[in-house]
């Protein structure tokens, strides 16, 4: 029996009759592993490595908002 190919996109899985994605701990694990990666490029190299985009303190609370 073949093995079942699951859609790769939100719009893969809406067309299947999911109406919501719960990312979990996704996030956070994306964060530190962030950190932890700035962290090992600092010891290794004696400076930060390039950024992502990262948003200024002012942005957050309007990311946060529930209008967003």
């Amino acid at each position: 029996m073949p093995a079942t190919t699951w859609p790769s996109t939100v719009t893969g899985l809406a067309e299947l009759g999911v109406r919501r994605v719960s990312l979990g701990s996704l996030l956070f694990r994306l964060a530190l592993g962030a950190a932890v990666d700035a962290a090992v490029h600092l010891r290794a190299n004696g400076v930060l490595p390039q950024l992502p985009s990262v948003p200024g303190y002012a942005v957050v609370p309007a990311l946060a908002s529930s209008e967003n």
